[in-house]
């Protein structure tokens, strides 16, 4: 696919999630309720649907109680909230299928479940980065496209002025891996109309208006475990020069704690 083909298809995923992402934001009272019940609902590329972020099924499928089947995507937000509210409880024997469960989504809905019952910030547990943003708001989780693809994406802010943040989630220290993962991020957004509709997808999403974001100022993170010994290898000391951010995750009191590093 050429440039701008890969742009047009760009521009066109992300204008599909707009008017989704507006309606999922004036849900908002109901996402805390659903968060406290460990249940998601994720904006897809035509559709919404709801999913887990209990720990035991960590961004897992929800079952529906009717009938034992997952839920599925719904076309509008009405219809998502009210699968989620009709799936099996998450302590429920029959919540989910048995599905391998990978630490870093375990750490992903954490993180989700802690910005839906908090209003979508995400600053009082990412901490450390006060240089960086005064505040961190949730935006989406799973946005792929093509090449592009991030864990979540946030939206930092500092002084009035807003970012788009990448965010990308890893149990392992796999750094050229995830550096490459978020250049994509970067190149996906090179050409102006994607820049455009990105900041208006981030500006639905937040509530923040598009003259506040500017997408050149964007940031990424990387979130892993700690490090063995204690002693950060000349690659991570290089790519922290370049701007990249770090922080690291420990189990703690049936969560996580992060610490930057």
């Amino acid at each position: 696919m050429d440039r701008a083909a890969s742009t047009l298809k760009w521009v066109g995923f992300i204008q599909n999630r707009i008017e989704r992402a507006r309606q999922w934001r004036m849900e908002m009272d109901v996402h805390r309720e659903l968060a406290k019940d460990y249940r998601y609902i994720r904006i897809l590329g035509k559709s919404f649907r709801a999913i887990s972020i209990s720990v035991k099924n960590p961004c897992g499928c929800l079952i529906r109680q009717d009938n034992g089947k997952k839920v599925s995507g719904c076309q509008n937000i009405a219809s998502a909230i009210r699968s989620a509210m009709d799936s099996y409880p998450y302590d429920h024997p029959y919540a989910y299928p048995p599905r391998n469960q990978k630490p870093e989504h375990k750490v992903q809905a954490f993180l989700i479940r802690h910005a839906l019952m908090n209003g979508q910030e995400m600053q009082s547990v990412l901490k450390g980065f006060d240089d960086v943003f005064e505040k961190l708001i949730f935006i989406t989780d799973e946005l792929s496209v093509g090449e592009f693809r991030a864990d979540i994406i946030a939206l930092g802010g500092k002084n009035g002025h807003y970012f788009p943040v990448f965010i990308e989630l890893k149990n392992k220290r796999e750094l050229t891996r995830l550096k490459g993962q978020l250049k994509d991020a970067k190149s996906a957004m090179s050409e102006n109309a994607a820049k455009i509709a990105f900041i208006n997808l981030l500006s639905a999403t937040s509530g923040i208006t598009a003259d506040k974001i500017k997408f050149e100022d964007y940031k990424l993170m990387i979130v892993w475990t700690s490090t063995s010994g204690g002693k950060e290898s000349q690659q991570v000391e290089e790519a922290r020069a370049m701007g990249y951010l770090f922080t690291e995750f420990s189990p703690e009191n049936q969560g996580y704690s992060f610490q930057r590093n």
